[in-house]
Protein backbone atom coordinates (compact mmCIF):
# COMPACT_ATOMS: atom_id res chain seq x y z
CA UNK A 1 0.00 0.00 0.00
CA UNK A 2 1.54 2.91 -1.21
CA UNK A 3 0.65 7.14 0.22
CA UNK A 4 0.33 9.85 -1.06
CA UNK A 5 3.48 11.24 -1.84
CA UNK A 6 5.40 7.94 -1.93
CA UNK A 7 6.85 5.94 -5.45
CA UNK A 8 6.39 2.48 -6.32
CA UNK A 9 7.79 0.06 -9.05
CA UNK A 10 11.23 1.88 -9.10
CA UNK A 11 12.57 -2.17 -10.02
CA UNK A 12 11.27 -1.62 -13.94
CA UNK A 13 13.71 1.30 -13.97
CA UNK A 14 16.67 -1.19 -13.52
CA UNK A 15 15.24 -4.36 -14.24
CA UNK A 16 12.29 -5.10 -16.48
CA UNK A 17 10.90 -3.80 -18.92
CA UNK A 18 7.45 -3.96 -17.85
CA UNK A 19 6.12 -3.92 -14.33
CA UNK A 20 4.95 -7.66 -13.24
CA UNK A 21 2.13 -6.85 -11.48
CA UNK A 22 -0.78 -3.99 -11.30
CA UNK A 23 -1.72 -1.55 -9.11
CA UNK A 24 -5.45 -0.07 -8.15
CA UNK A 25 -6.03 3.39 -6.46
CA UNK A 26 -8.18 2.62 -3.03
CA UNK A 27 -9.13 6.36 -3.47
CA UNK A 28 -9.48 9.29 -5.35
CA UNK A 29 -6.11 10.89 -6.38
CA UNK A 30 -3.04 11.85 -9.05
CA UNK A 31 -1.11 9.09 -10.21
CA UNK A 32 2.28 10.11 -11.89
CA UNK A 33 4.42 8.13 -14.40
CA UNK A 34 7.75 9.30 -15.14
CA UNK A 35 9.83 7.90 -17.85
CA UNK A 36 12.52 6.10 -17.26
CA UNK A 37 15.01 8.03 -19.52
CA UNK A 38 13.74 10.96 -17.83
CA UNK A 39 14.34 9.19 -14.04
CA UNK A 40 17.77 8.25 -15.15
CA UNK A 41 18.69 11.71 -16.58
CA UNK A 42 17.65 13.16 -12.84
CA UNK A 43 19.97 10.37 -11.04
CA UNK A 44 23.18 12.34 -12.53
CA UNK A 45 22.21 15.31 -10.33
CA UNK A 46 24.13 14.31 -6.97
CA UNK A 47 21.22 15.40 -4.70
CA UNK A 48 18.45 14.01 -6.67
CA UNK A 49 20.82 10.15 -6.93
CA UNK A 50 21.45 10.56 -3.01
CA UNK A 51 17.56 11.42 -2.33
CA UNK A 52 16.75 8.74 -4.51
CA UNK A 53 19.03 6.11 -3.37
CA UNK A 54 17.99 6.60 0.79
CA UNK A 55 14.47 6.08 -0.31
CA UNK A 56 15.58 2.51 -1.79
CA UNK A 57 17.42 2.18 0.77
CA UNK A 58 14.32 2.95 3.63
CA UNK A 59 12.16 0.49 1.37
CA UNK A 60 14.91 -2.03 1.46
CA UNK A 61 15.47 -2.30 5.53
CA UNK A 62 11.52 -1.82 5.43
CA UNK A 63 10.89 -5.10 3.41
CA UNK A 64 13.72 -6.67 4.91
CA UNK A 65 11.99 -6.24 8.61
CA UNK A 66 8.71 -7.60 6.86
CA UNK A 67 10.65 -10.36 6.11
CA UNK A 68 12.10 -11.52 9.22
CA UNK A 69 8.61 -10.78 10.87
CA UNK A 70 6.52 -12.69 8.28
CA UNK A 71 4.73 -16.11 8.41
CA UNK A 72 6.95 -16.69 12.28
CA UNK A 73 5.86 -13.52 13.52
CA UNK A 74 2.24 -13.33 15.69
CA UNK A 75 -0.30 -12.22 13.14
CA UNK A 76 -1.60 -9.71 15.81
CA UNK A 77 1.49 -8.12 15.91
CA UNK A 78 1.81 -7.87 12.43
CA UNK A 79 -1.78 -6.27 11.99
CA UNK A 80 -1.13 -3.97 14.52
CA UNK A 81 2.14 -2.58 13.49
CA UNK A 82 0.51 -2.33 10.21
CA UNK A 83 -2.42 -0.10 11.74
CA UNK A 84 0.67 1.97 13.32
CA UNK A 85 2.27 2.10 9.96
CA UNK A 86 -1.20 3.05 7.73
CA UNK A 87 -2.37 5.43 10.66
CA UNK A 88 -0.39 6.10 13.62
CA UNK A 89 -1.65 6.10 17.58
CA UNK A 90 -4.45 7.03 16.33
CA UNK A 91 -7.18 5.08 18.59
CA UNK A 92 -10.38 5.60 16.17
CA UNK A 93 -9.67 6.15 12.03
CA UNK A 94 -11.79 6.17 9.07
CA UNK A 95 -10.33 3.80 6.19
CA UNK A 96 -11.09 3.06 2.66
CA UNK A 97 -9.27 -0.16 2.92
CA UNK A 98 -11.13 -3.26 2.69
CA UNK A 99 -10.62 -6.29 5.02
CA UNK A 100 -9.36 -7.95 1.73
CA UNK A 101 -6.43 -4.71 0.83
CA UNK A 102 -4.75 -5.36 4.49
CA UNK A 103 -5.14 -9.13 4.49
CA UNK A 104 -3.29 -9.01 1.29
CA UNK A 105 -1.00 -6.54 2.78
CA UNK A 106 -0.33 -8.89 5.60
CA UNK A 107 0.29 -11.96 3.41
CA UNK A 108 -2.81 -13.96 4.68
CA UNK A 109 -5.93 -14.77 3.56
CA UNK A 110 -9.15 -12.66 4.28
CA UNK A 111 -10.84 -15.92 6.39
CA UNK A 112 -7.37 -15.61 8.52
CA UNK A 113 -7.46 -12.17 9.09
CA UNK A 114 -11.15 -12.17 10.09
CA UNK A 115 -10.51 -14.83 12.53
CA UNK A 116 -8.02 -12.75 13.53
CA UNK A 117 -10.10 -9.73 13.84
CA UNK A 118 -12.83 -11.97 16.08
CA UNK A 119 -10.40 -12.44 18.46
CA UNK A 120 -9.00 -8.87 18.52
CA UNK A 121 -12.52 -8.11 19.14
CA UNK A 122 -13.57 -10.36 21.51
CA UNK A 123 -10.22 -8.86 23.93
CA UNK A 124 -11.56 -5.58 23.30
CA UNK A 125 -8.06 -4.61 21.72
CA UNK A 126 -9.65 -3.49 17.73
CA UNK A 127 -12.97 -3.41 16.91
CA UNK A 128 -14.07 -2.76 12.81
CA UNK A 129 -17.01 -1.69 12.37
CA UNK A 130 -17.56 -0.66 8.47
CA UNK A 131 -14.97 2.00 7.17
CA UNK A 132 -14.29 2.58 11.09
CA UNK A 133 -11.30 1.13 13.31
CA UNK A 134 -11.21 1.28 16.79
CA UNK A 135 -7.93 0.37 18.88
CA UNK A 136 -8.37 0.49 22.65
CA UNK A 137 -4.30 0.80 22.67
CA UNK A 138 -1.66 0.91 20.37
CA UNK A 139 2.04 -0.33 20.32
CA UNK A 140 3.29 3.37 20.55
CA UNK A 141 1.12 4.22 23.81
CA UNK A 142 1.90 1.13 25.31
CA UNK A 143 5.77 1.76 25.05
CA UNK A 144 5.56 5.28 27.01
Amino acid sequence: IVRPGETFAEAVLFELRVYPATATMLEPGTLFVVPTPEVKALLRDETFRDDFLAMISRKLRHLAEQAASAPGADLAERFERFLEEQFGAAPRVETRLTRRDVAAALGVAPETLSRLLRVLRASGRVKWTGRIIERTMCRRARRG
